[in-house]
């Protein structure tokens, strides 16, 4: 009678004997892609293998830079990771640049100011421009108009 796992189990008469080989399962581990403070995909991995990394969240005024993992960003041209195994598992978060946008002040045809500035940024109106005949009454972007008295 041989034990195993607390069990016995009893075996015929064998000339030879017999031979147990060990077998095993791999186990999986958890890898989560982390945007801001928010779970933006997670899965579970075996170790050693590779996997494709997830399609990249989208963030309006921003260009995604690629995954962090501990201290090192990795680039968007990479599309792949594989990890040895790690009961804790393995976290990547999302890391961005901010996109400038210009912003432009024209008055007849003609620039008076101009800048690349970031969403979300504050900046000063110009100021007013001089035209003959003319009170000035503010700046158009669009269907909206600053009046004035906003812009100074």
């Amino acid at each position: 009678t041989i034990p195993v796992d607390e069990k016995e189990y009893s075996l015929e008469y064998s000339a030879s004997g017999y031979e147990y080989i060990a077998t095993w399962i791999m186990e999986t581990m958890p890898v989560t892609f982390i945007d801001g403070h928010s779970v933006f995909y997670s899965r579970n991995i075996y170790a050693g293998l590779t996997y494709l990394f997830p399609n990249p969240p989208i963030k309006v005024g921003y260009d995604f830079s690629g995954w962090m993992f501990g201290d090192t960003v990795i680039p968007v041209e990479e599309t792949e990771y594989s990890h040895e195994f790690s009961e804790y598992g393995y976290v990547y978060f999302a890391t961005w640049s901010q996109k400038t946008m210009p912003v432009t002040f024209v008055n007849d045809g003609v620039t008076l100011f101009e800048d690349d500035i970031y969403a979300g940024e504050t900046y000063a109106f110009p100021a007013a421009p001089e035209k003959y005949g003319y009170t000035f009454a503010g700046w158009k972007l669009g269907d909206t108009t600053h009046p004035a008295d906003e812009t100074e």
